[in-house]
């Protein structure tokens, strides 16, 4: 297993859960064994940032109130790196902090 990967968060956030390692998908029959929809997740008030892996890309969230069904932001994406560039653009950006 690697390394966690670091993530910059600033001050006002907090930290619920990070296990995103640097390692790369691995799958059996079609399902990865190693990562799971439960990534990284930080809150601030009523804001969650959340990162989890689904099927065969990351997916990351901007919800407000837990309103899971109606994000205020939504990325995808491919790589693990990219997941912690969209989570340190996203926690730097007061637009959408409540």
């Amino acid at each position: 297993m690697g390394a966690l990967l670091p993530i910059r968060v600033p001050d006002a956030w907090r930290i619920e859960q990070h296990t995103l390692f640097d390692e790369e998908p691995e799958f059996s029959d079609g399902v990865c064994t190693n990562l799971s929809e439960d990534l990284v997740q930080l809150s601030r008030g009523r804001d969650i940032t959340d990162a989890g892996f689904y099927r065969d890309q990351y997916r990351v969230v901007l919800v407000r109130d837990r309103d899971w069904e109606h994000p205020l932001r939504q990325r995808e994406c491919r790589h693990r790196r990219e997941v912690v560039a969209t989570i340190e653009d996203w926690l730097r950006d007061e637009t959408h902090v409540a």
